[in-house]
């Protein structure tokens, strides 16, 4: 596939998707490994029912607020979920990743969406995620301390090193070093497969770490966070035959027998 380019063809496609024959959607990826935003997508479906969007939201954006991170909360196409936007300058999809993740692991809920989750792009794993470009159908932002008043969007970016300077501010690290390659060495001695210890590495202190010591959010139960750490590894793209390995190792890692299940 090939970019567009061309300002008329660009003109119909947004004159059609804000006025609803059509909807565009971007993906995350771009020249293989770079990204212009993270995306907290908070959900309300048919399959996956969620009466606490709202909430959670507010939950996101007031964290957001406190580590003074501008952002932006879109309404959704369907007018059930929310996107919360950090927007970014063209980084590094590993960074932008190993950022939401180390937030998500800041609210006391899981979110079933952070994006972007593949950091390259690959011929076995095609263009990865995408997104709903915002102004579409019901679409629209706001602001959630306002009563959720309709808003325009501010688009303030961030680049790596702010958002490398923040995560230190905080204590953690998200850009891979050497010691990334450490930490890789001493998770498959241990007994997880490398794609996981791969994970875990680029991102020492997101969520799955806490997974891997079945640390759950509120209201979770042990078997709750194994079916988790399931599905985010899914998401990443792992092997089932990995999934398996390191389901194994958390188990036997936490003495969590069978018979717990």
């Amino acid at each position: 596939d090939k970019p567009v380019n061309d300002p008329a063809v660009i003109d119909h496609l947004w004159e059609n998707h804000v006025n609803g024959p059509i909807r565009v959607s971007l993906y995350y990826l771009r020249d293989t490994k770079f990204v212009d935003y993270i995306a907290f997508d908070i959900d309300d479906k048919p399959h996956d029912p969620n009466p606490n969007v709202k909430e959670q939201t507010e939950q996101v954006s007031v964290l957001l607020d406190e580590l003074e991170i501008e952002h932006d909360v879109e309404v959704s196409q369907s007018g059930k979920g929310t996107h919360v936007f950090v927007w970014t300058t063209g980084i590094d999809a590993t960074i932008a990743r190993n950022f939401g993740q180390l937030i998500e692991a800041l609210v006391p809920f899981e979110i079933k969406e952070v994006n972007p989750k593949q950091v390259t792009l690959s011929k076995t794993k095609g263009l990865g995620n995408n997104i709903t470009i915002p102004f579409h159908n019901q679409s629209h932002f706001v602001s959630v301390e306002d009563d959720w008043e309709q808003v325009d969007p501010k688009f303030i970016r961030y680049s790596e090193e702010d958002l490398v300077a923040i995560a230190a501010n905080l204590g953690k690290r998200i850009k891979p070093d050497e010691q990334t390659t450490k930490d890789v060495e001493r998770h498959t001695t241990a007994g997880l497969p490398e794609s996981v210890a791969k994970l875990l590495a680029e991102s020492p202190n997101g969520r799955l770490s806490q997974m891997l010591t079945l640390q759950g959010k509120e209201g979770q139960t042990r078997s709750d966070v194994l079916h988790s750490l399931s599905m985010a590894l899914i998401r990443r793209f792992v092997s089932d035959s990995d999934i398996a390995q390191t389901l194994a190792y958390v188990c036997e890692a936490n003495d969590y027998d069978k018979d717990e299940r």
